[in-house]
């Protein structure tokens, strides 16, 4: 069963952001998962959405999930984003099967 990292994400250094952005997405390749929302334009259709950017990060399974979030590589990400971002981030249990290109 696939598991998701979802972050809801304001942004307070756009330079040293970029910067992260390059890590983590490292940390996503290292991890063979994959992005399936970057940012990009949102629209609020029911309720109070407030991130100014949002992240959705697919993973084969909760294990595999779990296990990015705890990396050296995504360590490395988080560490420079803390001057950068603040970041509310959860990990979910999704439902079918994952497209993604390595399972644990």
């Amino acid at each position: 069963m696939p598991a998701y990292v979802i972050a809801k994400i304001h942004v307070t250094d756009a330079e040293i952001f970029e910067r992260y952005k390059l890590l983590s997405s490292a940390a996503v390749d290292a991890h063979g998962c994959r992005f399936l929302i970057r940012g990009g334009h949102f629209e609020a259709v029911e309720g109070i959405w407030p991130p100014e950017r949002m992240t959705v990060i697919e993973f084969p399974s909760w294990e595999s999930a779990m296990s990015y979030v705890s990396s050296d590589e995504y360590g490395r990400a988080r560490t420079v984003r803390r001057d950068a971002a603040s970041v509310d981030m959860i990990v979910v249990h999704g439902v079918g099967s994952c497209s993604c290109s390595r399972s644990s």
